[in-house]
């Protein structure tokens, strides 16, 4: 796979069932620049006002820090287990890690990231289909990537992986509102489906941690917090903590019959 740079990419904010530009980003000699669209100035809303104050201009990034971006922006990065899945993806393509630019990593985020801002264009993956989901084989594959046993899999749990945070593996999905049908979530919400956050066990994890994070989500509610919906997704062979994703829109509930096992 040839190497090509990303040196622009345009920044949308998807809130509150709105999509607004919010400008571009470009990458010019070692540095990224940002400049606002002038409608999303006179839109008055604020996605950073200190370092990205709202006006026309060109802003330049500190190359020191949040690894040359805007802080705003590198918090759409994924780290932990997201950062190694797109390390070794790359890699396996013949692309060092190191050879990415930070709009190249924010163009394989996409819109699939976590929060409201998205980015065009997307880099890196083919439209996902609507096929049920395995969680124990999953988990099985992100065990043998961090044990470093398994590469065919990379590209498959890069695209569930959503650019999540976090050192635990995890998958980006959408489950159906009766809980028994779990689909691939980088497509288009399909109807009577949310955008939800499934975890996987890590090999220093009990093998209950699944069911003990639930528990503790339950306490939580039960102490009057705030918090998204939580849900064990039981299997044949095991139970993953799971909890719905409040930075995106669930659509009207219909009935599904497969399995997640």
């Amino acid at each position: 796979m040839a190497y090509s740079p990303t040196e622009l990419l345009t920044v949308y904010l998807d809130a509150r069932g709105e999509r607004r530009k919010v400008g571009r980003l470009a990458f010019k000699d070692l540095r990224v620049l940002f400049e606002y669209d002038a409608p999303f100035i006179a839109s008055g809303i604020e996605i950073s006002p200190i370092k990205l104050p709202l006006r026309p201009g060109v802003f330049s990034a500190d190359t020191t820090i949040f690894d040359g971006l805007f802080g705003v922006f590198n918090d759409s990065l994924p780290d932990g287990w997201g950062r190694l899945l797109l390390d070794r993806t790359v890699e396996k393509h013949g692309i060092h890690r190191r050879q990415l630019n930070p709009l190249d990593q924010l163009a394989y985020v996409g819109p699939h990231g976590m929060g409201a801002l998205s980015y065009e264009p997307e880099l890196g993956f083919e439209v996902a289909d609507d096929a049920p989901l395995a969680l124990d084989k999953l988990a099985e594959e992100a065990t043998a990537v961090l044990e470093g046993e398994d590469e065919a899999v990379l590209e498959e749990l890069l695209r569930l992986n959503g650019s999540s945070s976090g050192a635990r593996p995890k998958i980006v999905v959408q489950v159906c509102a009766d809980k028994k049908r779990i689909i691939h979530g980088r497509q288009e919400l399909q109807p009577g489906f949310a955008h939800w956050l499934i975890k996987f066990p890590s090999s220093q994890d009990a093998k209950d941690v699944g069911a003990i994070e639930y528990a503790y989500s339950l306490m939580a509610k039960d102490a009057g917090v705030e918090m998204p919906e939580t849900h064990l997704f039981r299997t044949k062979r095991n139970r993953y903590f799971g909890t719905k994703r409040f930075d995106r829109a669930a659509t009207p509930a219909s009935t599904c019959t497969a399995s997640v096992a």
